[in-house]
């Protein structure tokens, strides 16, 4: 393969992980306006502030909480971040929403994974025995999300948006899609390594980190 045809193939990945990512961000249903009744919402953790939520982090755990005090869902699973000093991100989102109300009961925390694949993959047996399976985030990771939860054998039955990009300045607007679009591609090579690793037989000796 030349040179001039090898970095056409990489524009066209790029042009095509945006696609999705604006997608994704912009075609995608806000929470606010969801009907229907849900079984369990999986909320993806976002980002940090230091040692408090990021605003991403906290408009998803916020749209959760809505979720389920209109009882548009019943369980709600945050999941994501590994902890760092105890703490995870999932589990500040879970704080979170205990505070807006939602009882112990209805929550559950997955605080190991750090990636979206390892939030699907390490999610599985909580959210299994739900029926109707709701996924949260904001918008911009909501389509690659489902396509994670697919891959890990839970698809969802809906989603929603908590915000499209959690910004509004056009600078980290397109440094989030950009980020969004290469992660795309990631995932489906990490998520293709791991299963064709397991369909070999190589399950037991595959590292989690291939999912980071």
């Amino acid at each position: 393969m030349t040179l001039r045809r090898l970095l056409g193939l990489l524009a066209a990945m790029v042009a095509l992980g945006v696609l999705a990512a604006l997608g994704s961000a912009l075609l995608s249903r806000p929470c606010d306006g969801l009907d229907g009744r849900f079984g369990v919402a999986v909320v993806l953790a976002g980002g940090m502030n230091g040692n408090q939520l990021g605003d991403g982090s906290r408009d998803r755990a916020e749209a959760a909480a809505e979720l389920y005090t209109r009882g548009a869902v019943g369980h709600l699973h945050f999941t994501g971040s590994a902890a760092r000093r105890g703490v995870s991100t999932a589990g500040l989102m879970a704080d979170l929403a205990r505070a807006r109300g939602v009882p112990d009961g209805a929550l559950s925390v997955e605080g190991e994974s750090r990636s979206t694949l390892q939030n699907a993959l390490f999610s599985r047996p909580a959210v299994a025995r739900h029926d109707h399976l709701l996924l949260v985030t904001e918008g911009f990771h909501l389509w690659r999300g489902a396509a994670s939860m697919a891959w890990a054998g839970t698809p969802v039955d809906g989603m929603c948006k908590s915000s499209a990009f959690g910004d509004d300045d056009p600078l980290e607007v397109a440094r989030i899609t950009l980020r969004e679009a290469l992660a795309w591609w990631l995932n489906i090579a990490r998520g293709s390594a791991w299963s064709v690793g397991h369909w070999l037989g190589f399950g037991e000796s595959l590292s989690l980190d291939l999912l980071k």
